[in-house]
C-alpha cells in the first residue's frame, strides 16, 4: 500500500498543465539563513514560456509577512488534485516585474501521493517509539549522525507526512516557528530517519507532561527531502496496515465469537 509514486513524464506534464489552466494555488517552501519558510502563491498562465513555470511573488507567509525569492535559489512546490497531493523541487530562474511573477524550472519529477499519509496514525499497538528533538540551527544545517547530549527525548504519539506529535516530560525551551530536528527509529533494525519540523505549539497534558506539535518542512525542497519523504510515508503506511490488520483480527474473534 505504497501511496506514493513519480508520475511518468507524459502525466507530469499533463498535470501541471491543468494546475496552470486552473491557476490552482501552491504552496512554496524556501529556507532563509536559519529556518524554513512557506509562502502562499498559485500558477499562473505563461504563454510562450518554455520548460518554466510561473507563479505569483512576491511571497506571503502563513502570518501574512511579505517575502521575496532570489534567483538560485533552490525551493520546493505542493498543491492539491482532488483526493491527492502534488510535490516537487524547482530552481528559481528569474523574477519578473510585470506582473509581478517568479519564474521557476519545470521539474523533471513531480511526485504524487494519497492525502491518506497525511491522517495521523499512532504506532501499532503496544510499540513505544522514541523521539529525540533539537534545534537545527545550533548545529548548522545538517544534522548530526546522532542526537546531541542536550537534545530532548520524548515518546511518539502520532505520525502523518505533514508533522509529528510528542509527549515528553523535558519541558523544552524551543520557540514557536523554530525548526527542529526529529530523530527516532520506527522500528527495530530499521535506519533512523531525521526530519525537519516547525515547532508549531506545546499543549500541558493532565500528568505533567507535554505533547509538542511539528510540521516537517523542506522535504520536497532538495533530492534527499524527497527520499525522506517517501520513506516517511511508507512509515505512515506500516503504521495504518497494523491498526487495518488489528481492527479486521478483532472483528473476526467477535464474529467467530458470536456463532
Amino acid at each position: 500500500m505504497d501511496r506514493m509514486q513519480y508520475v511518468e513524464p507524459t502525466r507530469r506534464d499533463e498535470i501541471l498543465a491543468e494546475a496552470i489552466e486552473k491557476t490552482t494555488p501552491v504552496v512554496v517552501t524556501s529556507r532563509n539563513r536559519t529556518d524554513w519558510v512557506t509562502h502562499k502563491s498559485h500558477f499562473l498562465a505563461a504563454p510562450g514560456l518554455q520548460h518554466h513555470l510561473l507563479i505569483t511573488g512576491p511571497l506571503t507567509t502563513k502570518n501574512g509577512a511579505i517575502t521575496t525569492l532570489t534567483r538560485g535559489e533552490q525551493i520546493g512546490v505542493s498543491f492539491r488534485r482532488g483526493h491527492k497531493k502534488c510535490l516537487f523541487g524547482s530552481v528559481v530562474e528569474d523574477l519578473q516585474e510585470y506582473p509581478q511573477a517568479v519564474v521557476i524550472e519545470w521539474p523533471e519529477q513531480l511526485q504524487e501521493f494519497q492525502r491518506r499519509v497525511y491522517h495521523r496514525s499512532t504506532p501499532p499497538r503496544g510499540v513505544t517509539i522514541e523521539v529525540c528533538l533539537w534545534p537545527a540551527d545550533t548545529h548548522g544545517h545538517t544534522a548530526p549522525a546522532l542526537p546531541p547530549e542536550d537534545a530532548c527525548h520524548g515518546t511518539l504519539n502520532d505520525l502523518s507526512v505533514g508533522g509529528i506529535r510528542i509527549k515528553t516530560r523535558t519541558n523544552p525551551s524551543f520557540r514557536i516557528g523554530q525548526t527542529i530536528v526529529c530523530h527516532f527509529v520506527h522500528r527495530r533494525g530499521a535506519p533512523p530517519m531525521s526530519l525537519e519540523a516547525m515547532f508549531r505549539h506545546r499543549q500541558r497534558e493532565p500528568n505533567e507532561s507535554e505533547s509538542l506539535g511539528l510540521q516537517f518542512v523542506g522535504l520536497e525542497a532538495t533530492p534527499g527531502g524527497r527520499k525522506r519523504l517517501v520513506r516517511l510515508a511508507q512509515i505512515v503506511s506500516e503504521f495504518q496496515r497494523s491498526h487495518y490488520g488489528a481492527a479486521h483480527r478483532r472483528r473476526h474473534a467477535r464474529y467467530a465469537h458470536s456463532r
